[in-house]
């Protein structure tokens, strides 16, 4: 694919068609099956109109209403998945890129000119990795994984920070792109898509176009740091299976001391709730050197009191190449790693554990 960065990973493991039939059995197989079943919703809906962006919400509000309506009566033929909304739901999307809100940044610039904001991205999405994964959650691996290049978080111990500063970089996401990828002998054994990143949100129009003509779709996860807008996530609605949350700050200071993430907490707990009404969830946890009563418990206190969903207690967290400020120089100490599990589990919080053996997330 040219002399971009992209590579595709299968990982050391090949996966036996058995073993991944059981993964499945009763994981996100299952959970979405009635989902990608229902017919598609018809729409009077003409991409290259330039149709009112008011009138274009109308148009999607109430075809989703149909969609939900069709899902209460149970699940009909399997054809397509719904090319029509999916196709409109990208169309609203490249509207709002010319007064860009998919984040609670709202910097409101015309990311189709010249104007970039917090995540210094312009229209083109770029990916700095696509393979297959069997290191992701169980619930979803195998997964064929995006991680497109840029973020609206600037956290100064992210591993892929080089990446997420040069957006530029990489090769552009295309639908035809992704279906040769997903085509190959060595990806047939996804069951999954993940959009990763870097951070999904702020590639919203470009995944939506490129899932929305997918001549064979796959169940698709949304891995995200949710400090997503309201209108992100009208649009991620009905088009979503499965959402992976990533919040590793539990103090509003820590979020924008280290991430650059202001009203952090109050904005993704909010999306939160929001997502796991709508379909399956698991919450991540970075646990970080010297942040236990500041991030861990707080955000172990919240998931247990108010979400209804698996959590995933990472202590497997490394210094970036480059060295971070203060405590977050080190790995964390036995002592740390109890004390977090222990309060996970005097909570009563259901944990999960990423899949093993398998290839190395480039985002972990």
């Amino acid at each position: 694919m040219g002399n971009g960065k992209l590579f595709r990973a299968t990982g050391p493991r090949r996966w036996r068609a058995s073993e991944v039939e059981v993964l499945h059995a009763s994981r996100v197989r299952h959970s979405v099956a009635a989902r990608l079943a229902l017919p598609p919703v018809p729409i009077d809906f003409h991409p290259g109109a330039e149709t009112e962006l008011d009138e274009l919400w109308q148009m999607h509000d109430e075809a989703l209403a149909s969609r939900v309506g069709a899902a209460a009566e149970g699940p009909g033929r399997r054809p397509r998945r719904m090319p029509s909304l999916l196709s409109l739901k990208a169309q609203i999307a490249r509207r709002l890129l010319r007064e860009c809100v998919f984040c609670e940044h709202r910097c409101g610039v015309d990311r189709t000119s010249a104007g970039r904001g917090v995540c210094s991205i312009g229209e083109t999405t770029r990916l700095h990795f696509a393979g297959l994964l069997v290191t992701e959650e169980d619930e979803i691996s195998p997964s064929f994984c995006l991680f497109p290049s840029g973020c609206n978080f600037s956290c100064v111990f992210c591993c892929a920070a080089e990446d997420n500063a040069h957006p530029e970089r990489g090769e552009p996401l295309s639908a035809e792109a992704l279906d040769e990828w997903l085509a190959l002998p060595d990806n047939a054994q996804a069951r999954t898509v993940s959009l990763i990143g870097g951070e999904p949100t702020v590639h919203l129009h470009a995944l939506l176009r490129a899932v929305a003509e997918l001549r064979s779709p796959l169940p698709l996860a949304w891995n995200s740091n949710f400090y997503f807008s309201h209108e992100t996530a009208r649009l991620l609605e009905g088009a979503v299976d499965f959402y992976i949350a990533d919040c590793h700050y539990g103090s509003d200071q820590c979020a924008e001391r280290l991430g650059g993430a202001p009203d952090h907490f109050a904005v993704i707990t909010r999306n939160l709730l929001w997502a796991v009404e709508r379909s399956p969830l698991i919450l991540r946890h970075l646990v970080l050197p010297g942040h236990m009563d500041c991030c861990t418990r707080p955000v172990l206190e919240w998931a247990a009191a108010h979400l209804d969903a698996a959590v995933h207690v990472m202590c497997n967290y490394v210094p970036p190449p480059g060295g971070a400020p203060g405590e977050l120089g080190r790995a964390l100490t036995a002592r740390e790693i109890k004390e977090a599990l222990e309060c996970a589990s005097d909570l009563g919080i259901n944990l999960i554990a990423r899949a093993s053996p398998g290839s190395v997330n480039p985002r972990s």
